[in-house]
């Protein structure tokens, strides 16, 4: 008798009403437009019985929910005849979610996420989706760019569409250097849209009636830092400081001073109350406030003033002690700041000094953080600057000051 041959195993055939004869059944429906390859964002499925075929919306891009469903469809159709589909009310159709809606959400509905936030992630939300379908501010109008982009579906970002935006954001770069900016923009914009994705947004999705909205970014990764991000000091402090303790705006001074030499954000400098100050103790606490929070829950910390600058701070208390806040300023729909005015000024007179970047004082945070882990050491830099951990601290704000050799030497 001759040996059966099992070296070929043949693929097992399920029965019709089992799940997994549809799970390879189910797919995305394609067409071309522009010359560029198109996908639904939801599963189809053919079925056909007693004589007869027809496609169906699954509703869902999840392929096991979509098995079940098209498994129960067949069932139904079998037993009960193609009536019993036909003739069924439709149910309600999901409503189509656009940028503008999940804005809308996130301002609304995310409360896990601080105001600052929320905001980073639709500022990030709608460039991307802008910049994917090609609405320039630049060409349609600063007032009228928002709503354009507000109203564009939500299916204009897909994994193919961000690949591609990518590519391209990648390609007009004309030197390493301009690579790298690229490399980090890219890199933020995903970040911080991918937050719109998030498992904890889902819930607020489904109450809106928006349905389940998959996250767009699957299969599409980060690019890889072509630059460190680290912090590279240019500044003399010393004459720095001098040339701050001169400015003759008492508000402009002690927003730079606080920067420089107490390592505060621009958030806390705002928020800075003269009671948060204890000049006989000689320190400063920062603290959420009804004005807003500290960034995390390590980022509120008693900071000891240093002793010329508590002289400052005291001869110019009695002057404004009708005043809560330390810097003057009123909070508005435009303004982010309440000391904004203040802030510009600020920012100004440090690139006049060549003190240049995206946020020059910003800069002064770093170089607070940079003095006092070249003298305390990376964990004192930490706590000081109200980080959780001092990673951030080396990778992002610290440079060492002074000469680092090894101090190898020939023998004498």
């Amino acid at each position: 008798m001759r040996e059966q041959d099992t070296s070929k195993k043949v693929a097992k055939k399920w029965p019709s009403d089992h799940v997994n004869h549809w799970r390879e059944k189910v797919h995305f429906q394609q067409w071309s437009k522009g010359g560029k390859s198109q996908e639904t964002a939801d599963l189809y499925v053919r079925i056909q019985v007693h004589g007869k075929r027809k496609a169906f919306n699954l509703g869902t891009s999840n392929r096991e929910e979509a098995a079940k469903k098209a498994r129960d469809l067949y069932i139904k159709i079998k037993n009960h005849g193609w009536e019993a589909v036909e003739n069924a009310k439709p149910a309600a159709a999901p409503v189509l979610p656009t940028v503008g809606k999940v804005v809308e959400i996130l301002e609304t509905r995310a409360t896990h996420l601080s105001p600052n936030s929320s905001t980073q992630y639709a500022i990030a939300l709608r460039q991307l989706a802008s910049q994917i379908a090609g609405i320039s501010a630049a060409k349609v109008g600063r007032p009228l760019w928002r709503p354009a982009v507000d109203n564009l579906p939500l299916t204009t970002i897909t994994p193919q569409s961000v690949r591609e935006w990518r590519t391209a954001r990648l390609k007009k770069a004309k030197d390493p250097i301009e690579t790298a900016r690229a490399s980090n923009s890219i890199n933020s914009i995903l970040r911080n849209t991918r937050g719109c994705f998030a498992p904890v947004m889902q819930a607020h999705y489904l109450d809106e009636g928006l349905g389940k909205i998959p996250c767009p970014f699957n299969g599409v990764k980060l690019e890889r830092p072509k630059k460190s991000r680290a912090y590279r000091s240019t500044i003399d402090v010393q004459h720095l400081v001098n040339s701050i303790a001169q400015h003759p705006q008492l508000d402009v001074r002690i927003i730079l001073l606080l920067a420089l030499t107490l390592g505060l954000r621009r958030s806390e400098i705002d928020r800075l109350q003269w009671n948060h100050l204890n000049l006989k103790a000689r320190t400063i606490s920062i603290e959420t406030t009804e004005e807003g929070s500290v960034k995390s829950v390590h980022s509120e910390r008693v900071l000891d003033i240093p002793e010329w600058l508590a002289e400052i701070l005291s001869e110019n208390k009695p002057a404004q002690s009708k005043r809560k806040h330390l810097i003057a300023g009123t909070k508005t729909e435009s303004h982010r700041y309440r000391a904004e005015n203040a802030f510009k000024i600020a920012v100004q007179w440090l690139r006049a000094r060549g003190i240049s970047g995206a946020h020059p004082l910003h800069t002064l945070r770093k170089e607070f953080g940079s003095h006092i882990a070249s003298t305390h050491g990376l964990h004192a830099a930490s706590k000081m600057l109200g980080h959780a951990d001092f990673s951030n601290v080396t990778a992002l704000y610290v440079d060492a000051k002074g000469v680092l050799t090894s101090h190898l030497k020939p023998s004498e």
